[in-house]
């Protein structure tokens, strides 16, 4: 019992030993009016206004892409719809298209 509680003991002075350092930059510890904490705050508001910037730029193009896929979809439907109208008369046998003379027997 008293192994376990050491090596928890010690396992516990090492994690804050290498990891304390990590969990408060010296800016934090300093005065929050210096000139140096005023930078590196501005640093991260510019950095922050960069990175919505560039995701609402992704969002915008998305959006663009998404509008001009709709349209292609519908002008496809429209020209499929027009292609699906038959004139009556226009391409039964015997007839002649003025676009393309048919082709059958009873033309020969």
């Amino acid at each position: 019992m008293t192994a376990l509680l050491a090596s928890a003991l010690g396992a516990i002075t090492w994690s804050t030993q290498v990891f304390g350092p990590l969990f408060g930059c010296p800016f934090c510890f300093g005065d929050p009016s210096s000139d140096m904490v005023k930078g590196a705050k501005a640093g991260v508001l510019f950095l922050l206004a960069v990175v919505a910037g560039l995701l609402v730029a992704i969002a915008l193009i998305a959006r663009s892409w998404a509008k001009r896929a709709r349209a292609l979809e519908h002008a496809g439907q429209r020209a499929n719809d027009a292609a699906a109208v038959v004139q009556p008369g226009a391409n039964s046998p015997g007839t002649i298209s003025p676009a393309l003379p048919s082709l059958t027997s009873s033309n020969a």
